[in-house]
């Protein structure tokens, strides 16, 4: 990261200052600019250094630069907005694919106002913690009682009330807020669930959904483990929620970060199953605690022969496997029925309750 660092202060003389913002982050300041030189001509200059082979401990390292640009006065009018639009700028950049950069000012452009305002929201309610957590419980089939629960994030935004995750993860997705998102859905789980015990409640295991930028980033597992340390929680009270797609979209790395996660004594929970392209291979070799079968089958099962073949099959193959099986969706008595004839071990659905606040949950359990 050095190399790269005096690599970019050498480039040109109009870069004035180059200084490190985090992991792999630069910040360039370039002033007093020529105006006959198009930014777009010092974009590529730095793209195209990039480009080249770095020579590190005698071995050839490329390299691919993803560029946000912000502009005085229309990318910002003081420092701090200059660095913030930037790099809402780069993680554009990034989603265009290596060696590729994007102005500030076509942001406005290409998403409209009303995802500016959301994102710059967005910012503060990280900053000012203004999310919570609801609670939906997972209901055994046979005995009726609640034997896990699933946290799911609402934002409680000042202007437009509360906001459904549908409405605002993808954006944190989009712009990396989601790292910090996701951290706080993690903490605050685990320390709901002491709260609970500490006041007799009894222990019960809480799912949480990890994204898939979440579960690639590095020191996923590290933010777990400091997570349960300073909350005082034991590992098998809590379960990581990842979709098929997630699972399968690196498989080496996946199965590597879920033998991890089991020898946490985490437990692993594929969401949405049946909607993706899995390999049933991987289902057996990724050491799967539990399966949840999306509610597209449930919805139409009590009128869909094929829903209900599809479902038979899930359960038949995660019994093969060993695999607990939840149904999402459950919202009729019909429903339940079939999936209890099925053998389906847990069940999920406003036909139990719906997502609650932890208050009105714990005259539940």
């Amino acid at each position: 990261m050095k190399a790269c660092g005096l690599m970019l202060k050498n480039l040109m003389p109009e870069i004035k200052l180059v200084a490190r913002a985090g992991g792999d982050e630069y910040l360039i300041l370039i002033i007093d600019a020529a105006k006959d030189v198009k930014l777009e001509s010092r974009i590529n200059k730095i793209i195209d250094k990039f480009s080249e082979p770095v020579l590190y401990g005698g071995i050839e390292i490329y390299l691919t630069a993803s560029i946000g640009v912000a502009n005085y006065p229309d990318g910002g009018e003081d420092s701090i907005s200059l660095i913030k639009n930037a790099e809402i700028a780069m993680y554009e950049a990034k989603n265009m694919g290596g060696n590729s950069y994007f102005v500030y000012q076509d942001y406005i452009g290409r998403k409209g106002y009303h995802n500016l305002i959301l994102l710059n929201e967005l910012r503060q309610a990280v900053t000012n913690e203004e999310f919570v957590l609801y609670y939906q419980p997972k209901i055994d089939i046979n005995t009726g009682n609640i034997v896990d629960l699933e946290a799911l994030i609402r934002w409680n935004n000042p202007r437009k009330g509360l906001i459904y995750p549908g409405d605002f993860i993808p954006l944190a997705e989009e712009m990396g807020l989601i790292y910090p998102i996701g951290e706080w859905v993690i903490r605050e789980a685990c320390r709901q669930n002491r709260k609970w015990i500490d006041m007799g409640i009894r222990p019960i295991p809480i799912s949480v959904n990890i994204s898939a930028r979440q579960f690639q980033r590095h020191d996923f597992l590290d933010t777990i483990s400091k997570i349960l340390e300073e909350t005082r929680m034991e590992p098998k009270y809590l379960a990581i929620e990842i979709t098929e797609s997630v699972a399968i979209s690196d498989t080496k790395y996946t199965l590597e970060v879920l033998c991890k996660l089991k020898k946490l004594g985490i437990s692993v929970i594929m969401d949405d199953f049946g909607t993706g392209y899995s390999n049933l291979r991987y289902i057996g070799e990724m050491k799967i605690d539990e399966l949840k079968i999306d509610r597209s089958f449930v919805k139409n099962i009590e009128k869909s022969e094929m829903n209900r073949a599809i479902t038979s099959t899930i359960i038949e193959l995660t019994r093969k496997f060993n695999i607990s099986v939840t149904a999402e969706g459950v919202e009729t008595e019909g429903q339940l029925n079939i999936l209890r004839s099925m053998g389906c071990n847990k069940a999920q659905g406003y036909y139990f309750s719906e997502p609650v606040p932890a208050a009105k949950l714990e005259g539940m359990l």
